[in-house]
């Protein structure tokens, strides 16, 4: 069922193609139209499921003020199993991205906030210049979400498993950010970067990757006692999966973490359950926050995890 929120805005007028659900505000100077929904989704550029990407919209700002729980909340485009002629594994369908932006004030909880582009099972490439996510209230993650993945990613999120429509994908971005003034996060992930997600199988023929130039994390206010892995640079979960990063960088001004358990917060990347990533230079800057501990360099600190 769609839920549109009650006070959410972005600034174009745009049909999805999945859905011919709009609404417009109209204010002293121009006309906000939401952004495309998709089963609880909210889309900030084109939305491409079961059909072909037409990349003729870029994306636009999306803005999230509601008492509302979504799917995902995309700030560029979302591509799943598109059906772009010719397209395989050496012949990637591009889906360019000049910026894109979220910016929640409030929400009751949400599976995924992406900065940039999502692929799941499609032969594409995310060329992306900036994206970046700004939170400054609501819930993040749901406390009842099960084995369900979580997370706040500044860059672009590429997933894919064995036959379901797309075994290799590339994402990149020049820069990415995620902002956090407030909020309370339960379960999800904080992922300054990109992440590549291979799910389900550990066939060869997988081969994800997301490059980012420069990433950043900062925090200065919210609650992670109950989040999960909190790092400014990138993630590849999965074998076939790889991640890498140039810059990264994180500050840390305050916020509630989670002390009894040496809560930590990374400055660089991490690979996870046989991925592969790297991360050239991190830095990490403290000046507040209530129970945490910071890692830098590369530490292996769990079954099938490095930090790096």
């Amino acid at each position: 069922m769609l839920r549109p929120p009650q006070h959410g805005s972005i600034s174009s007028l745009k049909p999805s193609p999945r859905s011919r659900i709009y609404l417009a505000t109209l204010s002293a100077l121009a006309i906000l139209a939401s952004p495309a929904f998709s089963a609880d989704k909210v889309i900030g550029g084109e939305d491409a499921t079961s059909s072909a990407y037409q990349g003729q919209t870029p994306p636009s700002p999306v803005s999230i003020d509601a008492a509302e729980i979504y799917d995902e909340i995309i700030g560029g485009h979302h591509l799943k199993q598109i059906t772009n002629e010719g397209a395989s594994s050496s012949n990637l369908i591009t889906a360019g991205n000049p910026g894109s932006s979220v910016v929640i004030n409030n929400v009751s909880g949400v599976q995924y906030v992406i900065g940039g582009s999502k692929i799941n099972n499609a032969f594409a490439n995310l060329e992306t210049t900036s994206s970046s996510v700004s939170i400054s209230g609501g819930t993040l993650g749901t406390a009842d979400s099960g084995d369900a993945d979580l997370g706040v990613i500044g860059g672009n999120l590429i997933k894919a498993t064995l036959n379901q429509g797309g075994t290799t994908a590339r994402a990149s971005t020049q820069s990415t950010s995620v902002n956090i003034s407030a909020g309370t996060f339960l379960g999800t992930d904080i992922i300054g970067g990109s992440k590549a997600n291979v799910y389900g199988t550990t066939d060869p023929s997988m081969d994800l990757s997301v490059t980012d130039a420069n990433t950043r994390l900062d925090i200065s206010g919210g609650d992670f006692s109950e989040a999960g892995l909190i790092l400014s640079g990138a993630v590849a979960d999965g074998t076939g999966a790889s991640a890498s990063v140039v810059n990264s960088s994180v500050e840390l001004t305050g916020g509630t973490f989670k002390y009894a358990s040496r809560q930590s917060v990374y400055g660089g990347s991490a690979a996870l359950n046989g991925a592969t990533a790297a991360t050239e230079t991190s830095s990490l800057h403290l000046v507040g926050g209530d129970g945490f501990a910071l890692k830098n360099g590369t530490e292996p600190t769990e079954t099938g995890t490095t930090y790096l």
